[in-house]
């Protein structure tokens, strides 16, 4: 959210650092959300992520029952940036599950 500006790049580094997977929310991405210049900010922090190696995980959040699994307006910015397949997490769930475990056990 353009509301509030933050620090993108330290954003990515800490994730990378602690294990913390990063969302790609789809309902802050549509054309009627509240969310500044969410397009723009998702782009800069998906450009990060390709370079630090970390992954993301794609969510509808939806918020009416229509929209639960949409990823429309997220697939659109992944295709955009070119976003490579292999740091999204939604087909892999052991990999989700390891992170969650890991980062419990503060590895």
């Amino acid at each position: 959210d353009g509301r509030f500006p933050l620090d993108y790049e330290e954003i990515v580094r800490a994730s990378k650092e602690t294990g913390t997977i990063i969302e790609l929310n789809n309902s802050s991405l549509h054309p009627e959300s509240f969310r500044d210049n969410a397009f723009e900010n998702d782009r800069i922090l998906l450009k990060l992520c390709m370079k630090h190696d970390v992954p993301v995980v794609v969510d509808s959040d939806a918020h009416v029952d229509i929209d639960v699994g949409n990823h429309i307006y997220a697939q659109k910015i992944l295709e955009e940036v070119g976003f490579p397949e292999e740091l999204i997490l939604n087909d892999r769930p052991e990999l989700i599950k390891k992170r969650i475990l890991e980062k419990r056990a503060g590895l």
